[in-house]
């Protein structure tokens, strides 16, 4: 009697525990089915290759965030900062032109333009998650073509918000290998996207890395409304201290030097406090002429009114079509 008492509980145990699971397992089957609608593969052929890019043919992801506008975002060096001539194909599609309308300079990101009337029935725009970057330990799925495996998902969790060469970055335990550049990070829970898989340290495991969308977010918002994204060159060197707690200025030139000091530490940018690297700071200066930033100074806390410079960081526009 006991053994058998044993296994009607264990067998209610297994019940609970798989219907328990289904409702998370069909909702990472519905993030999968939908990841497959809107992110597409990205062929780029460059003939003179610039600086670090190299002459020849690659390829990884993408997705699309804007049917109207046929607006597809990518990494930078998937179709190359180099004159290049892109293609893409959304899924079961043959691959269509596509025109390189923006490349940031600092972020890992490029904006890719389609005509709208080659874009499938089924594909639907990625939704972006613009206003938080996940918290560590959320559990995330990179969505992309490793080593030629397309339309291929992998599960991880987020790590944490990394500042590597001043650019912050979203790092994951979920795989990101070649062909995964430019493919999305999709929170596993909410299916909106958080992050563009970007690269991952060599020899290494689940050391991977991700442009966070908030930052993409901005530019799409910019370029939607006409302005120009691209950030600005600073007059000031911008170093972090220990625990990437605050950003200090270490140098500056004019016209800040007329109002900033070394020594001064960020506080914030027209009254947003997310100033913690240069990618964030950044984030507040696209697209604007004037700026407000608080800073401490010694035991004062200081607003000052600063010029956004109009000395741009900015990558040429090159035609990406491939001909016939």
């Amino acid at each position: 009697p006991n053994r058998r008492s044993s296994l009607i509980q264990f067998s209610k145990f297994l019940i609970v525990f798989f219907l328990g699971f289904a409702p998370t397992l069909s909702r990472a089957s519905d993030i999968i089915a939908d990841a497959s609608r809107y992110t597409i593969q990205v062929l780029t052929l460059t003939d003179y290759g610039f600086g670090r890019e190299a002459r020849g043919t690659s390829r990884g992801a993408g997705f699309l965030i804007d049917r109207e506008r046929g607006w597809i975002i990518t990494n930078a060096h998937v179709v190359k900062k180099s004159p290049s001539r892109v293609r893409i194909s959304f899924r079961t599609h043959p691959y269509i032109n596509a025109e390189k309308i923006y490349i940031d300079n600092h972020l890992d990101l490029a904006i890719l333009q389609v005509d709208v009337s080659r874009i499938p029935n089924e594909a639907i725009p990625a939704q972006l998650n613009c206003s938080t970057s996940p918290n560590p330990g959320t559990a995330v799925i990179a969505y992309g073509h490793p080593w030629g495996l397309i339309y291929t998902a992998t599960r991880g969790i987020v790590s944490g918000a990394k500042t590597l060469d001043g650019s912050e970055h979203l790092q994951t335990d979920a795989a990101v290998n070649p062909g995964n550049s430019g493919g999305p990070l999709i929170d596993a829970l909410t299916g909106q996207v958080v992050g563009i898989n970007s690269s991952g340290l060599r020899d290494s495991a689940g050391l991977n890395f991700a442009v966070p969308v908030p930052f993409a977010c901005t530019i799409r918002d910019l370029l939607r409304e006409g302005r120009q994204p691209d950030p600005p060159i600073i007059p000031a060197q911008l170093a972090i201290t220990r625990g990437n707690q605050e950003v200090v200025i270490a140098d500056v030139a004019a016209p800040w030097n007329a109002s900033l000091k070394i020594g001064d530490r960020v506080v914030a940018i027209d009254g947003n406090t997310n100033v913690r690297n240069q990618t964030a700071i950044l984030d507040q200066l696209r697209g604007k002429q004037l700026v407000s930033m608080r800073v401490r100074r010694g035991t004062d806390t200081l607003d000052l009114s600063l010029p956004v410079p109009s000395n741009l960081d900015r990558v040429e526009r090159q035609g990406a079509a491939f001909s016939g």
